[in-house]
């Protein structure tokens, strides 16, 4: 068992001695954010590489600014999105034209993202085994890109807020 896994356990632990109030508290901080965030990736994505909320904004500064795929419902776009993020739905992924991505670059560099990063790293996954290489999932999702204050548009203007998704995932939003 990793360091990181002793610990979230720890954590966990502590939090169901404490109750929901304590699970809630200790993911309401950034670092029990961050820990339930590693947790996740360790356990469920191992395998799909990240990209930091930092890293991201210096791409989309540069010259050759990745793909964004944005991969929540259409209420959560419709709310915000990092600015020139296409939604796909993540059932539409079998079939590529419709997902509009039928004939892009395999190779170009793509950045999945959803609230958490749950979502997203499994389209990443997916994404990678039809033959994209250049595919990460954006760390902390949408909510930790906000949270950092940067910037989420809602069609051409800024906007102040996220989707929550719901109460329980909505708790990772400050």
């Amino acid at each position: 068992m990793s360091r990181l896994s002793k610990l979230f356990g720890i954590a966990l632990g502590s939090a169901a001695v404490l109750g929901l109030g304590g699970a809630l508290f200790i993911t309401k901080t950034e670092r029990g954010f961050r820990l339930f965030l590693d947790w996740m990736y360790e356990r469920g994505f191992a395998d799909v590489p990240l990209i930091s909320p930092d890293s991201l904004a210096a791409a989309l500064a540069g010259g050759n600014p990745p793909l964004l795929l944005d991969i929540r419902s259409p209420d959560e776009f419709a709310t915000s999105h990092l600015k020139g993020a296409r939604r796909v739905d993540p059932d539409a992924l079998a079939d590529l034209e419709e997902a509009d991505l039928d004939g892009a670059d395999r190779d170009q560099p793509i950045v999945a993202y959803c609230s958490v990063g749950y979502r997203s790293g499994i389209v990443a996954r997916q994404l990678h085994e039809l033959g994209f290489t250049n595919v990460r999932n954006l760390y902390g999702g949408i909510f930790l890109w906000h949270n950092q204050r940067r910037p989420v548009w809602s069609g051409d203007s800024v906007v102040a807020h996220v989707h929550p998704y719901d109460w329980m995932w909505g708790q990772f939003v400050q």
